[in-house]
């Protein structure tokens, strides 16, 4: 015999898929299968969107004016960070593709906001080589990079 109970019809999770019922079969636990495949496709969709950008970006060269225009920069592209205002601690808005070759007080490099990304996919995803972000960035998230045999790993501290 299965336990089941009689479902209230109370609560609604504005992320599960709407389906009628009258009562909840404890024994099957579907809200745990498909809480597990909303959070497996919610991962998947954002290292995508990530890999998609690094494909399209990976590549890519700064066309930066120098030399009196004579020429382009043709730096490759990184990500970067921005520097905290104020008393900013947080990493948000602050992420961005940019010039391998940029230095302090130059404009028009390659320069492309990340609001809207996962910082630790990004991060993930473009590597140790290709990120030159602020220490305090890599703190808030809880990362750090170690190199162990020419390998690039990124490793996760995870903060309660």
């Amino acid at each position: 015999m299965a336990l089941c109970r009689k479902c209230a019809g109370v609560k609604v999770c504005e992320f599960f898929k709407v389906t009628t019922h009258t009562s909840v079969d404890l024994a099957k636990l579907e809200w745990a299968q498909e809480l597990a495949r909303q959070e497996r496709s919610a991962t998947y969709a954002g290292t995508s969107r990530v890999l998609t950008l690094f494909e399209e970006h990976r590549d890519e060269k700064c066309t930066r004016p120098i030399n009196g225009g004579r020429s382009q920069c043709g730096g490759g592209t990184v990500i970067r960070s921005l520097a905290p205002k104020g008393d900013q601690k947080s990493h948000f808005g602050r992420l961005f593709i940019g010039c391998e070759n940029w230095q302090p007080r130059e404009a028009r490099h390659t320069f492309q906001r990340l609001d809207s990304y996962d910082p630790l996919e990004v991060l993930k995803v473009w590597g140790r080589l290709r990120c030159h972000v602020h220490p305090d960035i890599l703190d808030s998230l809880g990362v750090s990079w170690n190199q162990i045999e020419g390998i690039n790993l990124l490793k996760f501290h995870y903060i309660c």
